[in-house]
């Protein structure tokens, strides 16, 4: 259900000393999210405040369970190991999937009354966009921002998942991890907003984050926006706020058309939003992907043919022959050789290995380092304890199945996810994580546009894709442009008409009414009738395409679309060997990825 990251030192060696006394470690404040609001159907993050009250070190795990009222456990339990010093104080974080604001989480340490404590979730709330500043430093009580310690700030992508903007006026004291997860997240489409300082310039930042130090008013950072806005943090007013910082990327709305769409649809979603399926559409295909076939039509055919041999035949020799010994002989081969036979045919997956299928999205955030959403479904031939390894770091997961307990657990420490799975079972989970690769980005080149479309392009796709790709658009605003893949050099399809991306995703057809009256995007119902893997990959093609625009609970117009002056190259093509869980206990993997590539349409190299 969740995944974790650690901002403690953690204890990942074979051999670990035994756990401490539970009493010792105190929890001296919670944190949800970046401003003690949720996104549900969304990675949080969840940061805790651990002090060690001993003067001697403590070490142990940290266990965190997802609960139903009554403490009845749902989803993945995570664990994650730390080491305090003596009477230490340290921030440990947390990224959790969250469904509901009614569920609550159980944390334990040790067990007992002294190592155990249920943390409630907060209400959910919009995106945030948030202040960053030194907890040291005394701020004005009287700001209309939200505020976020900057030694909160997450070090790891999938920790980002639910923020909208982050605003300086200061220079955090961020290294590593925090400098390359900040430039990651503002390449992927953030935000970041510059106020005055209190000597009336802008902060000016370390050679690590000197993409933030350019001269211009407004600028992009790969799909990601820079703002330099003329106030200090003493000047700014809600009103101003609420313009420039929490609105500025809505589109014009009137408040007719804001009202008829709430009364129209019933709730209070973003007014640009429709509801959103997504994993429950994605483990019902995976299912069909993932389990193990039975021969059925021959199975069908040896009843028949078994039935056909006990009558009329078996009956017509004991009847017409005078000799009965051809009657059992003829009766009692037959059982034998149709129950071999049905015991061949009646083996799941006998001639099978365990296996993984997976889809989802790998959105490029510089050369060689891709974020990668991703839906994956283990199938297992024999029951057993099988272990998996995420690919990549700083991993977040869900389980599919939000209704139980995951049979299982994952190791926020190490990436290793351990689960307990019955004969011919399946497991479905959500991750999401950010993964190096060697694979080589695309050419484009001969981009033309008018204002309004794009009259031509052409796509070298080199040797990573141009043998397997399975279909490739080019992205322009918010319409999507197909490619013939059939040539060496990718053009656009004449064949195929262009299609706004928020169509794509919710196309008309597709639309239903779900439970509580909210609007949903379903799928095709649970079959047993067999179905090529080319049929479903070109049904789920929707899931991933939203998955590539970085579309969650709801479809949000705001993000269906591509920044101005860029266009986006979408190619969706077989899983890579990068991209693969590295597990002795799963050796079948397949799957498929669309990966994204974003191009500045100014370039001189496109022309």
């Amino acid at each position: 259900m969740v995944c974790g990251l650690c901002c403690a030192t953690i204890c990942s060696a074979s051999e670990s000393p035994p756990p401490s006394d539970p009493s010792l470690l105190h929890l001296e404040e919670v944190r949800w999210g970046f401003d003690n609001n949720i996104q549900l159907q969304e990675f949080n993050l969840l940061s805790l405040k651990v002090h060690n009250v001993s003067s001697n070190p403590w070490n142990g795990p940290l266990r965190l369970t997802q609960v139903l009222p009554g403490r009845q456990p749902l989803g993945i339990p995570l664990q994650l190991d730390v080491a305090l010093g003596p009477e230490e104080s340290r921030w440990v974080q947390f990224t959790v999937m969250l469904n509901d604001s009614l569920e609550g989480w159980f944390l334990d340490w040790g067990g007992g009354e002294f190592g155990t404590l249920e943390l409630q979730t907060p209400a959910a709330g919009p995106r945030p966009t948030v202040l960053i500043y030194n907890p040291d430093t005394v701020l004005s009580t009287t700001s209309p921002l939200r505020r976020m310690p900057e030694e909160l700030f997450p070090q790891n992508l999938a920790g980002t998942a639910s923020l909208r903007g982050v605003i300086f006026h200061t220079v955090p004291f961020w290294t590593g991890a925090r400098v390359r997860t900040l430039r990651e997240w503002l390449n992927g489409g953030g935000r970041v907003y510059l106020l005055k300082t209190s000597q009336g310039s802008y902060p000016r930042f370390p050679s690590g984050m000197d993409f933030l130090n350019q001269e211009s008013n407004e600028y992009s950072v790969g799909a990601g926006v820079v703002k330099r806005l003329p106030f200090t943090l003493e000047d700014l007013d809600i009103d101003a706020a609420r313009n420039l910082l929490f609105n500025d990327d809505r589109p014009s709305i009137s408040a007719t058309g804001r009202s008829t769409m709430l009364n129209q649809y019933g709730y209070m979603p973003p007014t640009e939003a429709v509801g959103w399926q997504r994993h429950e559409w994605a483990s019902r295909e995976l299912r069909k992907l993932a389990i193990f076939k039975r021969p059925w039509l021959l199975i069908y055919l040896a009843v028949a043919c078994y039935l056909v041999t006990l009558f009329p035949v078996c009956y017509r020799l004991g009847q017409d022959h005078a000799e009965v010994r051809w009657f059992y002989i003829t009766f009692f081969g037959s059982v034998l050789i149709f129950s071999a036979l049905f015991v061949g045919l009646g083996q799941v997956g006998g001639h099978e290995f365990n296996r993984l299928r997976s889809l989802g999205a790998a959105r490029e955030l510089e050369e060689g380092v891709f974020d990668v959403t991703q839906w994956t479904m283990a199938c297992a031939r024999s029951d057993g304890t099988y272990h998996l390894t995420l690919a990549g770091n700083g991993a977040a997961v869900h389980g599919l199945n939000d209704l139980e307990a995951f049979p299982g657990s994952y190791d926020c420490s190490t990436n290793e996810l351990t689960m307990d799975m019955a004969p011919a079972s399946t497991l479905g989970l959500y991750q999401r994580n950010r993964v190096t690769s060697s694979l080589q980005r695309p050419h484009l080149a001969n981009f033309e546009q008018t204002a309004n479309a794009v009259q031509s392009a052409q796509v070298s796709p080199g040797p990573d894709f141009d043998k397997s790709a399975i279909a490739a658009w080019l992205v322009h605003r918010d319409v999507a442009y197909p490619l013939d893949i059939s040539e060496a050099v990718w053009k656009l399809s004449r064949q195929h008409r262009s299609m706004g991306i928020s169509g794509i995703i919710t196309p008309a057809d597709q639309q239903s009414i779900g439970p509580l009256g909210m609007w949903r995007t379903s799928a095709p119902a649970e079959s047993d009738i067999p179905e090529a893997e080319q049929v479903i990959l070109e049904r789920i093609r929707p899931l991933l395409i939203a998955a590539a625009f970085q579309q969650s609970a709801a479809v949000d117009e705001r993000r269906c679309r591509v920044p101005e002056g860029q266009v986006r190259l979408l190619i969706q093509r077989s899983l890579p060997d990068d991209f693969k869980v590295p597990s002795a206990d799963f050796p079948d993997q397949r799957g498929t990825l669309l990966f994204t590539f974003d191009y500045p349409t100014g370039s001189e190299s496109l022309r």
